[in-house]
């Protein structure tokens, strides 16, 4: 399992503004090459009827960049009353492969109108990422959203030893 499956509902933060291009999502670390198998989402509050968002996979690059790994584009969708219980959406079929650092996030890539969408958050165990628009600066704020994937192994990173 990457990220964290948060179902606290003492802390919720997310898309609030709406605006086209932004994005809030999780960094995760994989320790190897992981082929993921799903992603899950705890959404505390949706106020539309239903929501589509488009899914981005980032590799970092040097801490400063990041790179769509994706060759075509993933939307996940649901409906208010499907929150109840964990989104869950099947990633199996893109046979997306990860490594390294990877930043997984949501995208706002079409107006929604007025509402929002909040995720159930949890500080002390992560941070959100998130940025305003497509072309904007991703900035980091304390806490992790209810964001999570599940993945095989496929191959174990390189046992590195420290040197002190």
């Amino acid at each position: 399992m990457l990220g964290t499956p948060v179902t606290s509902d003492a802390l919720k933060s997310g898309f609030e503004d709406n605006t086209l291009g932004s994005e809030l999502g999780i960094m995760v670390d994989t320790k190897g090459q992981v082929k993921l198998e799903d992603i899950n989402l705890n959404v505390s509050t949706c106020t539309y009827d239903s929501v589509t968002y488009r899914l981005n996979i980032y590799k970092t690059v040097d801490n400063v960049e990041y790179k769509n790994i994706l060759t075509e584009p993933i939307y996940i969708s649901f409906t208010k009353d499907e929150i109840r219980n964990v989104i869950t959406y099947d990633l199996r079929k893109y046979s997306i492969l990860i490594e390294g650092d990877v930043l997984i996030t949501l995208e706002l890539y079409k107006d929604l109108g007025e509402g929002r969408l909040l995720f159930y958050t949890q500080f002390f165990t992560g941070l959100t990422w998130h940025k305003k628009t497509s072309e904007g600066r991703w900035t980091k704020a304390p806490g992790v959203i209810g964001m999570y994937l599940h993945g095989q192994l496929i191959k174990r990173a390189p046992f590195r030893t420290k040197k002190f």
